[in-house]
């Protein structure tokens, strides 16, 4: 919101200049390049070990996820995919929680929404929650939701059905 509020030619001079809020816009996009460079590098070795140890099995079964996806492409089928290349894993990491925010939000949003339409289903998860995750003596709960069937089965497999994909 804030670039189009400002005039362009004041935005590009503060971030030419690397004062206001384009300097904190800078200095997150270091933070981030840093933290993600970091991960990638780390990735990459877990991938050559894997490799080396002829274990691919562990990376594909245990730690499979996108950026490794990435970090293993053969690049000999695609022209314009350059996995090799930090800034293009960078663009994709960035681009996935980008989209991984929105949708989290929205499927919280209709989640939120269902219960407040639904109060017998908040008293049946209640229910749950107190059947399943006794307190310690402590008043911590148990981490694991695991045992709740009618939360996870029932009431998440609803909103996401209904809602989410135009299921209803």
């Amino acid at each position: 919101m804030y670039r189009h509020v400002k005039p362009r030619f004041s935005w590009k001079l503060q971030s030419w200049i690397g004062v206001g809020m384009e300097k904190k816009m800078i200095e997150a996009g270091a933070i981030f390049d840093r933290v993600c460079g970091k991960y990638i590098s780390a990735r990459r070795e877990e991938v050559k070990r894997s490799q080396v140890n002829n274990n691919d099995h562990f990376i594909r079964d245990s730690h499979a996820n996108l950026l490794t996806s990435h970090i293993k492409l053969d690049t000999t089928q695609y022209q314009l995919l350059d996995p090799i290349n930090d800034k293009f894993l960078r663009d994709n990491v960035f681009a996935l929680l980008l989209a991984g925010r929105d949708t989290t939000a929205s499927a919280l949003t209709w989640f939120f929404w269902f219960l407040s339409e639904n109060p017998l289903v908040v008293t049946k998860i209640r229910q749950e929650i107190d059947m399943n995750l006794p307190r310690s003596c402590s008043g911590q709960e148990r981490p694991s939701c695991d045992p709740m069937e009618y939360l996870n089965k029932d009431v998440l497999k609803q909103d996401f059905g209904l809602y989410l994909w135009g299921g209803g």
